[in-house]
């Protein structure tokens, strides 16, 4: 997969933290944490469980080059074990214990319907 791929996992995410009404606690550390929610058992792992690869290469990249705005970007991965309810439960836990600037993830439309309303709950970004 090409640099440019990689980093276009990142994007949404990292576009994020240019947004001050979307910076959490994570921000004041040396540290920007993002969180999949990619699959890496179940149905979906087949297709998500690689997209946690992907996103980690992509954060290794951008640390290499200094990170964002001087903060070193760190994934956080989940294994939502392609269950629904496990989705919304998984992303609650990342906004709210472990502070992620911004999830990534959910490869279904389902998987998504789950999470949107822990997402909306706690301003959160998808």
């Amino acid at each position: 997969m090409s640099g440019f791929s990689r980093r276009a996992v990142l994007a949404g995410g990292v576009s994020a933290l240019a947004m001050p009404a979307l910076l959490r606690t994570s921000w004041a550390a040396d540290t920007v944490k993002l969180g999949c929610l990619f699959s890496s058992s179940g149905t979906m792992a087949n297709l998500e469980g690689r997209l946690n690869y992907v996103a980690k290469m992509a954060a290794d990249e951008l640390n290499a080059a200094g990170g964002v705005l001087g903060r070193q970007v760190e994934i956080v991965v989940t294994n939502p074990a392609s269950d629904w309810p496990t989705y919304a439960q998984m992303g609650r836990q990342l906004l709210q214990e472990t502070k992620v600037a911004a999830l990534l993830g959910c490869w279904t439309s389902v998987s998504r319907k789950s999470v949107l309303p822990v997402v909306e709950q706690n301003q959160g970004l998808l």
